[in-house]
């Protein structure tokens, strides 16, 4: 069963539709906490993209750099 399904302590459901639906908004989480862990990814990224050109910039500026 899902997730959803046991914490509301239920073993069974009678009405399929309701059960479906509760399993497809547990699918749907499951993808969203993935997607979200992805751009989490991308942002730190961006954020080492940004302080390495930063640094570079820096080095050019003082003088340091290779060019």
């Amino acid at each position: 069963m899902g997730i959803l399904l046991d914490k509301l302590n239920i073993k069974e459901l009678s009405d399929t539709k309701l059960r479906d639906e509760i399993l497809r908004a547990e699918e749907q989480i499951k993808i969203l906490k993935l997607t979200e862990k992805e751009y989490q990814g991308y942002l730190r990224m961006l954020e080492a993209e940004r302080e390495k050109r930063a640094i570079e910039q820096n080095k050019k500026i003082n003088g340091y750099g290779r060019y």
